[in-house]
């Protein structure tokens, strides 16, 4: 090759060095400008994927919250109905078998009121019976008496009609 060719080439290659060297400090300049802008617009665009993808996660669970909520309040009134049912069947089989005993009880509580009564009732006849003989014989007592007692006091009267005629007549004889 020949020397002019040579330094041709060199002076391509050198001009093409310092091409390359200008476009490639361009394109950093371009890229150190880019880059800047384009991280402000992904984030942008981040920002506004999250929010939107953030939004419907909370929509998303909002609803499966409502549903699992709307579930566990079906399945408790479900269970609080089936106990609330259980329990009214063994109180109303406690309370039966409680009716059940206070009836016999109260029957032979009864029975046994019965009989007091009875006894109770003889007891008052036979009261009744002897008040009525003490009243008889209080009643022949008291005209006894009462005859004994008209009987003095008719004696008394006459002691006192004799006592009275004798003063009237120590009067009169003074």
């Amino acid at each position: 090759m020949d020397a002019e060719l040579r330094a041709y080439l060199d002076e391509m290659r050198a001009e093409l060095r310092t091409e390359i060297q200008r476009a490639a400090a361009d394109t950093r300049a371009d890229l150190r400008a880019e880059i800047p802008r384009a991280a402000d617009e992904v984030r942008i665009e981040l920002r506004e994927e999250i929010r939107h993808s953030a939004d419907a996660l909370r929509a998303e669970l909002r609803d499966d919250i409502r549903h699992s909520a709307d579930a566990l309040r079906a399945e408790l009134r479900d269970d609080i109905r089936h106990s609330a049912d259980t329990l009214r069947a063994e109180l109303s089989a406690k309370i039966e078998d409680s009716a059940e005993t206070l009836r016999r009880h109260f029957g032979v509580v009864a029975e046994g009121l019965r009989w007091e009564l009875r006894a109770v009732a003889k007891g008052t006849v036979g009261n009744t019976a002897a008040i009525e003989r003490l009243e008889a014989e209080m009643n022949r007592r008291f005209v006894s008496a009462e005859a004994v007692q008209r009987a003095a006091f008719d004696d008394f009267r006459e002691q006192l009609g004799d006592v009275r005629r004798d003063l009237a007549e120590l009067r009169a004889g003074r």
